[in-house]
């Protein structure tokens, strides 16, 4: 015998099947209408969503699929629930019926700063980064501080490391890092809120007693016109040697003829290269002997030595 299809809206059944060969028709979700039955079984009027042939069945609810299945509402067909981490746009296409931030989540996810769809951690709820805050779930300038909860975000001021999206408070303001070091701060006019060098020079507590300055680059050296012993005491990196009197840090190297950084040589500031004075010669560079009343074998006053 021939099979017959009869398709009426919303359902379509098989009257008969070929003696002998499977069904060319398959099974739909829809209830058969007039009492014929469920689609293939001869039963009362039923519903179901798999097909007898493995074909997707056509639905225009979730009700009419597997409880493994949603209704694609856009194509009219049982389609399995998505896996943790696949895109979703509802709860029900979701094996574990939740479908948030756009991804279908493992679990539940709630309170503010948690989120489900984080790059690399799509399907799992996680804190969102310190300093973020996608969904605007922090009210004024306050953002995510990593931890599920939102805080204040970089260069804010603050009291308490608590109080910072990042975690740390250095110098009264939210920093982007915990800023240690005798000459890093974070609150260098300009760079609020990032950890910096103090510019050489500068004094900043803890380095800031008589003879203190940093170096730029985060240490607390000596200051210029102080007493050293080696070019690494100094901040500026110059300990000239001042035969007779006591080196002191320089602000330049003053290695040239009839130069010194001592104010006891130059009559200047004390750590500020100059020329020595003239009619003197205190570090015996000049040829022959210095004759302090003409002059002659001394220093000139302009780094030069008189013959």
């Amino acid at each position: 015998m021939r099979a017959v299809e009869r398709n009426m809206p919303g359902w379509r059944v098989c009257a008969a099947i070929v003696i002998g060969l499977a069904s060319a028709c398959s099974l739909e979700t829809e209830p058969v209408p007039g009492g014929l039955g469920s689609v293939g079984t001869g039963g009362s009027g039923g519903s179901y969503s798999s097909s007898s042939t493995g074909t997707a069945s056509e639905c225009d609810s979730d009700a009419q699929c597997a409880s493994t299945e949603y209704c694609d509402i856009g194509a009219s067909i049982c389609t399995p629930k998505l896996a943790g981490g696949l895109t979703c746009t509802g709860d029900n296409q979701c094996a574990d019926d939740s479908c948030l931030d756009g991804a279908c989540c493992r679990t539940t996810c709630n309170g503010p700063c948690r989120h489900c769809n984080l790059a690399g951690a799509e399907g799992t709820c996680s804190d969102v980064p310190a300093g973020l805050d996608p969904d605007d779930e922090c009210s004024g300038a306050l953002a995510c501080n990593g931890s599920g909860a939102c805080a204040k975000p970089r260069s804010a001021a603050c009291a308490m490391d608590q109080e910072c999206a990042g975690g740390a408070c250095e110098d009264g303001y939210c920093c982007n890092e915990t800023c240690e070091g005798e000459c890093k701060r974070c609150d260098l006019p300009g760079n609020i809120g990032t950890c910096g060098n103090v510019p050489m020079g500068q004094q900043a507590a803890p380095c800031n007693t008589a003879g203190q300055a940093c170096d730029g680059a985060g240490s607390c050296k000596l200051a210029n016109g102080t007493v050293c012993t080696a070019a690494a005491d100094c901040f500026s990196g110059f300990c000239p040697p001042a035969a007779g009197f006591p080196d002191v840090c320089c602000n330049v190297a003053c290695d040239g003829t009839c130069q010194s950084c001592n104010a006891q040589n130059t009559g200047g500031v004390n750590g500020t290269c100059g020329f020595v004075a003239t009619k003197t010669d205190p570090e015996s560079e000049c040829p022959g002997v210095c004759n302090a009343t003409t002059g002659s074998g001394c220093c000139n006053g302009s780094g030069v030595c008189n013959p």
